[in-house]
């Protein structure tokens, strides 16, 4: 953790300190190279995506969530660029950060919301517990959505709950010739 500070470090020597960190470090050290990512304000938007995911996939494999102040992925969600936003988004929803649920939620219901970070916003909202959490996915397999929203909301309420996936993927499934999900 001393050398992941030191800031005589090459790039590429800190993101295999973050590597290392991300695979091997307490909650704390994951938490320490969050804050880092958040507090930079350059650098290559697609190398500090590839760091999220890559902290949330650490996350997920070890059981592990990052330890301190995860607000800030607000910040990343609102005024990123688009590969920032989803990983930014993957991890609020994997880290479960209640202060960007509203966030997620709005931009899993807009229409001009891109895609990718849409969808994303779904998946995210299925690590969310609560009935609001459903009945918002329900509405999103509704036969005004675009096919695609639908199916991305089926398979958030599968994790969800599958009784009420089941319900409306037969739905989503009548209207889907002629779609890509």
């Amino acid at each position: 953790l001393r050398l992941y500070r030191d800031a005589a470090l090459t790039p590429e020597q800190r993101r295999d300190c973050q590597a290392g960190i991300a695979n091997h470090g307490s909650a704390s050290d994951l938490g320490l190279v969050v804050e880092t990512i958040l507090e930079a304000t350059s650098g290559d938007a697609k190398q500090r995506a590839q760091l999220i995911q890559d902290l949330v996939d650490a996350s997920k494999r070890r059981s592990i969530q990052p330890k301190g102040d995860l607000d800030g992925l607000g910040e990343l969600i609102d005024a990123a660029p688009s590969e920032l936003r989803v990983a930014a988004v993957n991890a609020a929803g994997e880290w479960r950060v209640e202060s960007v649920r509203s966030t997620l939620e709005t931009l899993a219901k807009a229409k001009q919301t891109p895609d990718d970070v849409r969808r994303s916003a779904i998946d995210a909202l299925s690590s969310f517990g609560g009935e609001s959490t459903n009945k918002l996915l329900e509405s999103l397999t509704a036969p005004n959505q675009e096919f695609g929203i639908r199916v991305a909301a089926i398979r958030a309420l599968i994790r969800r709950s599958p009784d009420l996936a089941a319900r409306h993927a037969g739905k989503v499934l009548a209207g889907a010739a002629g779609h890509d999900a």
